[in-house]
């Protein structure tokens, strides 16, 4: 940071005057700063892609409940997982057991549908 190889002592003093020395040369870089609505734009889909994950492992644990039982639920988009079970006529006892799963999928279906559709600041 001293642009010289000495051995001094490191202290906020001599950290300001190097800094600024530094600045007065043009020896720093600007630094890229992200706007807020670039944040926020961010934490949108960081949240979005958490939902899809969420999403993911949810049909994928139905699926092999589903398949240890004989059943095989078809492919399809994930969008149409809770509709693809339904028509399988699942057994009762078996249904009530996979029913928080398909509440959590249809709970999930509109929230990612609502974050799709959310307008984006840099579009």
């Amino acid at each position: 940071m001293y642009g010289v190889r000495q051995r001094l002592v490191k202290t906020d003093r001599r950290d300001v005057a190097a800094l600024a020395e530094a600045n007065r040369l043009g020896i720093f870089r600007p630094a890229h700063r992200v706007g807020a609505a670039q944040r926020a734009e961010r934490r949108q889909l960081r949240v979005r892609e958490q939902l899809v994950r969420v999403r993911t492992r949810a049909i994928n644990l139905l699926r092999a409940q589903l398949r240890q039982e004989g059943y095989r639920l078809g492919s399809g988009r994930a969008e149409s997982t809770v509709a693809r079970y339904e028509r399988l006529g699942v057994a009762t006892a078996l249904a009530e057991q996979l029913d928080p799963l398909i509440g959590l999928l249809t709970h999930l279906a509109p929230e990612i549908a609502e974050l799709d559709d959310a307008p984006s600041e840099h579009a």
